[in-house]
């Protein structure tokens, strides 16, 4: 785009905000972006849009842009890939001339995941992520660019290209490590490196990172990527001749799709998945019963080449049963697909091979076979000339390490030589000695101090009778975290709660017994919470509790584990049995609420609710404070 055509546009930007001013209380444009804050689905949100897109003629380019964007998000939600490639490239149009910034990479990352879904062809959908990472490097955003080379690096995924790809992730997780980016663009790139490894038939290097990728988006509870994450385990474990893991993740994945509804694909890639891996261990009967039932459900997902897939296993597995019948429908079925990518090589061929045996042609049945042979063969000459690389190079080095010790043996006996022709070994053994007892020495030092200042450390953040956080060591932590969650627009809550009638106790049983109940639920919250979850002791019975990645349903749910595991295990006071129940208060981040204080203010009131509402309950902070 040349220089003159970026002043044309944005000197339309500018003449159309001075015509139509935008101001954030009344102009259409902010209307539009509370609603859709309060819309409950994907489908309100496109109609929502629909009815505003008459006033974009009100609105800047960069308005405009962001419209276009936003409907395009929310189509791809419902699968709608086509209105969606078209409402991304409308947006990437406008902005494009105006340079690198956020939601011109955001539009170009998504356009290229909507075309990978409608044709999985690389050289449609990759070039929209190299221009994505152009403009990341321009943009110097830590997270954007991560995410931005991860994607980049799934399109470098054959063997003559993965040292390209493994370099781009190698980057990508040295940025996001320094950075502290979220445990899901991590994942992402173990995600990306196991494609790599996949395809180069490297499977025990994929399992191992698509099982570090699932850990990571399991932490999260990210449900759709836990189960993409477990479609490839089976697969690897397939590939490993391990049926116990295979099996294994194939239960996960039916037990992620019974507690995940809302998801409807899931079911369809659990039976799939289910049948595969049933045909591997020549389970016949059972993988034509799971793969008719991945079939039954086809409607359930976007993902066709999935679809398409079946019915290619299905005629295998037929094929291999005897029902040649069937075997032929389902290779048709499979052959009517117009656009069978190189991925599928495998499967197209065998199908013909099946079709023209049920026509009888001996030899283009055969000749099928051998190109099924011929791939195969290629694909073990390939990785047993990469092994040998790799064997090779490894011996290399070992090689040049006996020789670098031999040197220093050489070198070594020649002083020794010189030492003894000066009268001087005794001297030279002496002075060895002294310099390896003052390494020693000062070693052990270093090591005492550094354990020392560990141990002070933690006794300066950790409350001395529970050993969680104490006061000063929480609230550092939590408004970092707050700030950070804010900052990035994730979710987060916090949960404030004390013991009830705690003085009674004191005054009852004595401080001991006080001191006890405060140990014990601390123990007990503890084993209640989430990974990631923060818990400290802010007052004498009272603490807090911060919960990254969770909105207030999620909260709620936390808090009601942790009142009714208090009140599940009874203070053991000289053999007498203790009641011991707390009181919490949730508060949410949002963005009338956004620091340390003012969650903490809320919550507080709404603790303050649970008190006056009998105690033992939690409440849900309803007005947040101004922060």
């Amino acid at each position: 785009m040349s220089a003159f055509k970026c002043v044309i546009l944005l000197s339309i930007s500018l003449i159309t905000s001075y015509c139509f001013p935008v101001n954030a209380a009344d102009s259409s444009f902010s209307v539009l972006e509370k609603l859709l804050s309060k819309s409950t689905s994907h489908t309100e949100s496109v109609q929502t849009l629909e009815r505003y897109r008459s006033d974009l003629s009100k609105w800047s380019v960069l308005e405009q842009a962001r419209f276009y964007i936003k409907l395009a998000d929310h189509q791809t939600e419902l699968s709608q890939f086509a209105e969606a490639e078209e409402n991304y490239s409308r947006g990437i149009g406008i902005l494009t001339p105006l340079g690198a910034s956020q939601p011109l990479i955001h539009a170009l990352t998504e356009r290229s995941y909507v075309r990978y879904i409608k044709t999985y062809d690389k050289s449609f959908y990759c070039p929209d992520r190299v221009l994505a990472a152009e403009y990341a490097r321009e943009l110097q955003d830590q997270d954007t660019l991560v995410k931005a080379l991860t994607q980049l690096a799934f399109c470098y995924n054959n063997r003559a290209q993965f040292e390209s790809g493994l370099k781009l992730l190698q980057e990508a997780l040295a940025i996001a490590y320094d950075a502290e980016l979220t445990p899901n663009r991590i994942a992402m790139i173990y995600n990306a490196t196991a494609l790599i490894y996949q395809k180069i038939e490297l499977n025990a290097e994929a399992y191992h990172y698509l099982l570090k990728a699932y850990q990571k988006w399991a932490s999260v509870d990210d449900k759709i990527d836990m189960l993409s994450m477990l479609h490839g385990l089976v697969a690897s474990a397939i590939k490993l001749g391990d049926w116990e893991l295979a099996d294994k993740h194939v239960e996960e994945m039916f037990a992620l799709a019974n507690r995940s509804p809302e998801h409807t694909d899931f079911t369809f890639f659990a039976y799939f998945n289910a049948g595969r891996a049933a045909l591997a261990k020549r389970e016949l009967s059972t993988a034509v019963e799971q793969l008719n039932v991945a079939l039954a459900r086809q409607e359930d997902t976007a993902e066709k080449f999935f679809v398409w897939l079946t019915h290619a296993t299905l005629a295998e597995t037929h094929l291999r049963s005897g029902d040649w019948e069937q075997a032929n429908e389902q290779a048709e079925a499979f052959l009517a697909n117009p656009n069978i990518s190189d991925d599928l090589g495998y499967w197209k061929a065998l199908c013909e091979a099946i079709i023209a045996a049920k026509i009888q042609d001996g030899q283009t049945a055969l000749l099928k076979v051998l190109s099924i042979a011929d791939s195969e063969r290629k694909q073990k000459i390939d990785f047993i000339n990469d092994a040998a690389l790799r064997a090779t190079h490894s011996h290399s080095e070992k090689l040049t390490q006996f020789e670098n010790q031999l040197l220093t043996k050489e070198v070594e006996i020649n002083r020794l030589a010189l030492a003894n022709e000066r009268d001087q070994r005794k001297i030279a053994y002496l002075t060895i000695t002294v310099i390896v007892v003052f390494t020693l020495g000062l070693s052990a030092a270093l090591f005492f101090l550094i354990r020392s200042r560990r141990l002070l450390q933690h006794r300066a953040q950790t409350d001395f009778l529970t050993g969680v956080a104490n006061r000063r060591y929480i609230m550092e932590q939590a408004e970092r975290i707050i700030d950070r969650a804010a900052h990035r627009g994730d979710n987060l809550s916090v949960i404030l709660f004390d013991i009830d009638h705690f003085k009674r106790i004191n005054d009852t049983y004595g401080h001991q017994a006080g001191d006890k109940a405060i140990k014990q639920i601390a123990d007990v919250t503890i084993g209640s919470l989430r990974p990631g979850d923060i818990l400290g002791r802010v007052g004498g019975e009272e603490f807090l509790v911060v919960l990254p990645a969770a909105g207030q349903k999620q909260a709620l749910e936390v808090a009601e584990r942790l009142r009714n595991a208090v009140a599940c295990h009874p203070l053991d006071m000289n053999k007498q049995k203790i009641q011991v129940t707390i009181s919490l208060g949730v508060s949410t981040l949002k963005s009338d609420c956004s620091t340390l204080t003012a969650l903490m203010h809320a919550a507080d009131d709404a603790l303050y609710q649970a008190k006056g509402a009998g105690r033992n309950c939690t409440q849900v902070a309803s007005q947040p404070q101004l922060a």
